[in-house]
Protein backbone atom coordinates (compact mmCIF):
# COMPACT_ATOMS: atom_id res chain seq x y z
CA UNK A 1 0.00 0.00 0.00
CA UNK A 2 2.79 2.29 0.92
CA UNK A 3 4.39 1.90 -2.41
CA UNK A 4 1.15 2.15 -4.29
CA UNK A 5 0.54 5.78 -2.66
CA UNK A 6 4.02 6.71 -2.96
CA UNK A 7 4.08 6.36 -6.95
CA UNK A 8 1.21 7.81 -6.78
CA UNK A 9 2.11 10.60 -4.83
CA UNK A 10 5.44 10.70 -7.26
CA UNK A 11 3.17 10.91 -9.84
CA UNK A 12 1.23 13.92 -8.82
CA UNK A 13 4.10 15.88 -7.90
CA UNK A 14 6.06 15.19 -11.08
CA UNK A 15 2.88 15.85 -13.75
CA UNK A 16 0.39 17.60 -11.52
CA UNK A 17 2.26 20.15 -10.15
CA UNK A 18 4.90 21.05 -13.00
CA UNK A 19 1.20 21.62 -15.17
CA UNK A 20 -0.37 23.66 -11.94
CA UNK A 21 2.89 25.94 -12.10
CA UNK A 22 2.83 26.42 -15.99
CA UNK A 23 -0.81 27.02 -16.43
CA UNK A 24 -1.07 29.39 -13.54
CA UNK A 25 1.77 31.72 -14.42
CA UNK A 26 -0.06 31.98 -17.81
CA UNK A 27 -3.07 32.26 -16.70
CA UNK A 28 -2.84 34.68 -13.60
CA UNK A 29 -0.21 36.96 -15.85
CA UNK A 30 -3.39 37.37 -18.82
CA UNK A 31 -5.50 37.88 -15.78
CA UNK A 32 -3.49 40.74 -14.87
CA UNK A 33 -3.32 41.84 -18.17
CA UNK A 34 -6.92 41.57 -18.78
CA UNK A 35 -8.57 42.89 -15.43
CA UNK A 36 -5.99 46.09 -15.42
CA UNK A 37 -7.70 47.35 -18.48
CA UNK A 38 -9.66 50.74 -18.04
CA UNK A 39 -13.12 49.32 -18.53
CA UNK A 40 -12.52 46.66 -15.98
CA UNK A 41 -10.28 48.23 -13.07
CA UNK A 42 -13.07 51.08 -12.50
CA UNK A 43 -14.87 48.15 -10.65
CA UNK A 44 -14.08 47.40 -6.58
CA UNK A 45 -14.45 43.45 -7.61
CA UNK A 46 -11.90 43.52 -10.36
CA UNK A 47 -9.10 45.01 -7.82
CA UNK A 48 -10.04 41.90 -5.40
CA UNK A 49 -9.70 39.74 -8.79
CA UNK A 50 -6.29 41.75 -9.41
CA UNK A 51 -5.02 40.88 -6.11
CA UNK A 52 -5.91 37.44 -5.86
CA UNK A 53 -3.85 37.09 -9.81
CA UNK A 54 -0.96 38.93 -8.04
CA UNK A 55 -0.99 36.84 -4.58
CA UNK A 56 -1.41 33.45 -7.00
CA UNK A 57 1.30 34.48 -8.96
CA UNK A 58 3.60 34.85 -6.04
CA UNK A 59 2.27 31.31 -4.88
CA UNK A 60 3.06 29.39 -8.15
CA UNK A 61 6.71 30.64 -8.29
CA UNK A 62 7.56 30.32 -5.06
CA UNK A 63 5.96 27.86 -3.12
CA UNK A 64 4.57 25.71 -5.41
CA UNK A 65 8.03 25.48 -7.05
CA UNK A 66 9.36 24.32 -3.59
CA UNK A 67 6.34 21.78 -3.26
CA UNK A 68 7.65 19.95 -7.01
CA UNK A 69 11.30 20.03 -5.64
CA UNK A 70 10.37 18.27 -2.69
CA UNK A 71 7.41 16.20 -3.42
CA UNK A 72 8.44 15.28 -6.72
CA UNK A 73 12.58 15.15 -7.01
CA UNK A 74 12.78 14.77 -3.23
CA UNK A 75 15.15 17.84 -3.01
CA UNK A 76 13.33 18.89 0.29
CA UNK A 77 14.26 22.63 0.81
CA UNK A 78 11.69 23.24 3.53
CA UNK A 79 14.52 21.03 5.80
CA UNK A 80 17.69 22.20 4.84
CA UNK A 81 17.54 24.64 7.64
CA UNK A 82 15.55 26.17 10.45
CA UNK A 83 15.51 29.30 8.48
CA UNK A 84 14.35 28.07 5.39
CA UNK A 85 11.78 25.62 7.35
CA UNK A 86 10.42 28.91 8.62
CA UNK A 87 10.60 30.90 5.54
CA UNK A 88 8.37 27.99 3.56
CA UNK A 89 6.07 27.84 6.28
CA UNK A 90 5.26 31.39 6.48
CA UNK A 91 4.94 32.38 2.73
CA UNK A 92 2.78 29.08 2.46
CA UNK A 93 0.36 29.91 5.19
CA UNK A 94 0.18 34.26 4.40
CA UNK A 95 -0.14 33.68 0.82
CA UNK A 96 -2.85 30.80 1.09
CA UNK A 97 -4.69 32.53 3.23
CA UNK A 98 -4.12 36.20 1.40
CA UNK A 99 -6.07 34.42 -1.87
CA UNK A 100 -8.83 32.97 0.08
CA UNK A 101 -9.36 36.44 1.88
CA UNK A 102 -9.29 38.27 -1.20
CA UNK A 103 -12.12 35.80 -2.33
CA UNK A 104 -13.91 37.01 0.43
CA UNK A 105 -14.01 40.36 0.01
CA UNK A 106 -14.45 40.43 -3.58
CA UNK A 107 -17.99 37.85 -2.17
CA UNK A 108 -18.98 40.91 0.01
CA UNK A 109 -18.33 43.39 -2.72
CA UNK A 110 -20.36 41.66 -4.79
CA UNK A 111 -23.23 41.09 -1.76
CA UNK A 112 -23.09 44.74 -1.29
CA UNK A 113 -23.88 45.31 -4.64
CA UNK A 114 -26.89 43.02 -5.08
CA UNK A 115 -28.22 45.26 -2.09
CA UNK A 116 -27.47 48.19 -4.29
CA UNK A 117 -25.53 50.43 -2.20
CA UNK A 118 -22.01 51.59 -3.07
CA UNK A 119 -20.15 52.76 0.13
CA UNK A 120 -18.01 49.26 0.40
CA UNK A 121 -17.91 48.95 -3.56
CA UNK A 122 -15.65 51.78 -4.39
CA UNK A 123 -12.44 51.38 -5.89
CA UNK A 124 -11.00 53.60 -3.05
CA UNK A 125 -12.62 51.41 -0.30
CA UNK A 126 -10.90 48.32 -2.06
CA UNK A 127 -7.17 49.61 -2.56
CA UNK A 128 -7.88 50.34 1.44
CA UNK A 129 -8.97 46.67 2.23
CA UNK A 130 -6.36 45.05 0.11
CA UNK A 131 -3.77 46.78 2.03
CA UNK A 132 -4.75 46.21 5.59
CA UNK A 133 -5.87 42.81 4.83
CA UNK A 134 -2.30 41.81 3.40
CA UNK A 135 -0.48 43.72 6.68
CA UNK A 136 -2.73 42.53 8.85
CA UNK A 137 -2.38 38.93 7.94
CA UNK A 138 1.80 39.54 7.26
CA UNK A 139 1.78 40.16 10.84
CA UNK A 140 -0.54 38.03 11.98
CA UNK A 141 1.50 34.80 10.65
CA UNK A 142 4.59 36.21 12.05
CA UNK A 143 4.16 33.54 14.76
CA UNK A 144 4.25 31.04 11.93
CA UNK A 145 7.92 32.05 11.17
CA UNK A 146 9.01 32.12 15.01
CA UNK A 147 7.41 28.87 16.08
CA UNK A 148 8.67 26.86 12.62
CA UNK A 149 11.58 24.71 12.85
CA UNK A 150 12.65 21.49 12.13
CA UNK A 151 11.08 18.20 13.46
CA UNK A 152 12.13 14.62 12.82
CA UNK A 153 9.86 12.65 14.97
CA UNK A 154 7.81 12.54 11.48
CA UNK A 155 7.77 12.39 7.52
CA UNK A 156 7.16 15.86 7.37
CA UNK A 157 10.29 17.17 9.17
CA UNK A 158 9.02 20.81 9.12
CA UNK A 159 6.14 22.11 11.41
CA UNK A 160 5.32 24.38 13.90
CA UNK A 161 6.94 23.72 17.52
CA UNK A 162 6.17 24.17 20.88
CA UNK A 163 4.05 23.12 24.10
CA UNK A 164 1.33 20.65 22.69
CA UNK A 165 -1.19 23.10 23.97
CA UNK A 166 0.20 25.88 21.66
CA UNK A 167 0.99 23.95 19.00
CA UNK A 168 -2.54 21.82 18.66
CA UNK A 169 -4.60 25.58 19.55
CA UNK A 170 -2.37 27.30 16.80
CA UNK A 171 -3.23 23.88 14.18
CA UNK A 172 -7.05 24.70 15.77
CA UNK A 173 -6.72 28.61 15.11
CA UNK A 174 -5.09 27.81 11.37
CA UNK A 175 -7.74 25.41 10.41
CA UNK A 176 -10.45 26.90 11.28
CA UNK A 177 -9.78 30.18 9.51
CA UNK A 178 -8.42 28.74 6.58
CA UNK A 179 -10.41 25.39 6.04
CA UNK A 180 -14.14 26.57 7.51
CA UNK A 181 -14.45 30.45 8.07
CA UNK A 182 -13.13 31.34 4.55
CA UNK A 183 -15.20 29.01 2.93
CA UNK A 184 -18.63 29.15 4.66
CA UNK A 185 -18.24 33.12 4.14
CA UNK A 186 -17.54 32.66 0.79
CA UNK A 187 -20.50 30.17 0.58
CA UNK A 188 -22.86 32.34 2.66
CA UNK A 189 -22.38 35.73 0.65
CA UNK A 190 -22.02 34.00 -2.25
CA UNK A 191 -25.75 32.55 -1.91
CA UNK A 192 -26.92 35.80 -0.50
CA UNK A 193 -25.93 37.62 -3.69
CA UNK A 194 -28.26 34.78 -5.60
CA UNK A 195 -30.89 35.58 -3.44
CA UNK A 196 -31.27 39.28 -3.83
CA UNK A 197 -30.51 38.89 -7.64
CA UNK A 198 -33.48 36.94 -7.55
CA UNK A 199 -35.36 38.93 -5.46
CA UNK A 200 -34.80 42.08 -7.92
CA UNK A 201 -32.73 42.65 -10.90
CA UNK A 202 -29.53 43.84 -10.02
CA UNK A 203 -29.06 47.76 -10.67
CA UNK A 204 -26.10 49.75 -10.70
CA UNK A 205 -25.40 53.29 -11.52
CA UNK A 206 -23.13 54.33 -14.09
CA UNK A 207 -23.34 53.10 -18.40
CA UNK A 208 -24.64 50.27 -19.93
CA UNK A 209 -21.27 49.06 -20.47
CA UNK A 210 -20.65 48.93 -16.26
CA UNK A 211 -23.84 47.74 -15.59
CA UNK A 212 -22.87 44.34 -17.43
CA UNK A 213 -19.54 44.19 -16.20
CA UNK A 214 -21.00 44.80 -12.42
CA UNK A 215 -23.25 41.50 -13.37
CA UNK A 216 -20.40 39.27 -15.11
CA UNK A 217 -18.52 40.26 -12.46
CA UNK A 218 -20.94 38.22 -10.08
CA UNK A 219 -21.07 35.42 -12.37
CA UNK A 220 -16.87 35.16 -12.69
CA UNK A 221 -17.09 35.51 -8.36
CA UNK A 222 -20.08 32.85 -8.37
CA UNK A 223 -18.18 29.91 -10.37
CA UNK A 224 -14.96 30.55 -8.62
CA UNK A 225 -16.13 30.25 -4.84
CA UNK A 226 -17.66 27.03 -6.40
CA UNK A 227 -14.29 25.44 -7.62
CA UNK A 228 -12.74 26.80 -4.30
CA UNK A 229 -15.04 25.22 -2.11
CA UNK A 230 -14.74 21.80 -4.10
CA UNK A 231 -11.56 21.89 -4.56
CA UNK A 232 -10.49 22.75 -0.84
CA UNK A 233 -12.53 19.78 0.91
CA UNK A 234 -9.84 17.19 0.54
CA UNK A 235 -7.28 19.35 1.74
CA UNK A 236 -9.70 20.30 4.92
CA UNK A 237 -10.01 16.70 6.23
CA UNK A 238 -5.90 15.95 5.82
CA UNK A 239 -5.49 19.32 7.58
CA UNK A 240 -7.24 18.63 10.07
CA UNK A 241 -5.87 15.21 11.31
CA UNK A 242 -2.14 17.00 10.24
CA UNK A 243 -2.90 19.92 12.77
CA UNK A 244 -3.86 17.29 15.67
CA UNK A 245 -1.34 14.58 16.17
CA UNK A 246 -3.32 13.72 19.19
CA UNK A 247 -5.98 12.28 16.89
CA UNK A 248 -3.56 10.90 14.32
CA UNK A 249 -0.43 10.14 13.85
CA UNK A 250 0.90 10.91 10.37
CA UNK A 251 2.58 8.04 9.06
CA UNK A 252 4.35 7.71 5.38
CA UNK A 253 0.63 7.00 3.60
CA UNK A 254 -0.39 9.64 5.51
CA UNK A 255 1.47 11.90 4.20
CA UNK A 256 1.25 10.78 0.68
CA UNK A 257 -2.56 11.24 0.36
CA UNK A 258 -1.68 14.40 2.35
CA UNK A 259 0.42 15.69 -0.85
CA UNK A 260 -2.46 14.44 -3.06
CA UNK A 261 -5.11 16.20 -1.71
CA UNK A 262 -2.31 19.29 -1.84
CA UNK A 263 -1.72 18.89 -5.55
CA UNK A 264 -5.73 19.00 -5.98
CA UNK A 265 -6.24 22.11 -3.83
CA UNK A 266 -3.33 24.05 -5.47
CA UNK A 267 -5.71 23.68 -9.07
CA UNK A 268 -7.26 26.86 -7.48
CA UNK A 269 -4.45 28.71 -8.00
CA UNK A 270 -4.60 27.92 -11.66
CA UNK A 271 -8.01 28.26 -12.49
CA UNK A 272 -9.38 31.58 -11.99
CA UNK A 273 -8.25 32.88 -15.81
CA UNK A 274 -10.46 30.03 -17.41
CA UNK A 275 -12.93 30.21 -14.82
CA UNK A 276 -13.20 34.23 -16.16
CA UNK A 277 -13.07 32.92 -19.94
CA UNK A 278 -16.22 30.77 -19.39
CA UNK A 279 -18.41 32.79 -17.00
CA UNK A 280 -17.61 36.52 -18.40
CA UNK A 281 -18.46 37.85 -22.05
CA UNK A 282 -16.49 40.73 -21.70
CA UNK A 283 -13.27 38.57 -20.23
CA UNK A 284 -13.50 36.47 -22.94
CA UNK A 285 -13.92 39.68 -26.11
CA UNK A 286 -10.90 41.34 -24.54
CA UNK A 287 -9.11 38.01 -24.44
CA UNK A 288 -9.73 37.55 -27.92
CA UNK A 289 -8.86 41.30 -28.43
CA UNK A 290 -5.37 41.05 -26.77
CA UNK A 291 -4.51 37.95 -29.05
CA UNK A 292 -5.58 39.72 -32.11
CA UNK A 293 -2.97 43.05 -31.09
CA UNK A 294 -0.41 40.22 -30.41
CA UNK A 295 -0.71 38.78 -33.39
CA UNK A 296 -0.70 41.98 -35.72
CA UNK A 297 2.04 43.38 -33.65
CA UNK A 298 3.79 40.31 -34.52
CA UNK A 299 2.86 40.47 -38.16
CA UNK A 300 4.14 44.39 -38.53
CA UNK A 301 7.39 43.24 -36.63
CA UNK A 302 8.19 40.73 -39.56
CA UNK A 303 7.04 43.10 -42.15
CA UNK A 304 9.29 45.62 -41.31
CA UNK A 305 11.72 43.29 -40.52
CA UNK A 306 11.47 41.91 -44.17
Amino acid sequence: MTNLLGQINMYFSKVGLPLIVFISVIGNTLSIILLGRYNMRKHACTLYFIALSLNNLLYSTTVLVVSLLGDGYQIRISIRSSLSCKLVTYFGTVLSILSAAFLVLASIDRWWMSLERRVFTNVRTAKQLIFIITISFSILFIISFISADLYNSDIVGCRIQGSPGFVQAYGIFQFILFSCLAPFLMSLFGCMTIRNIKRSRMVTSGSRTARRIENQLVQMLLVQVGAQVLLILPQCVVSLLLYLPIIYKPTADFYSIFVMCRVIFQITYATPFFLYIISARTFRKDFIQLIIQVALCRLNNQIHAT
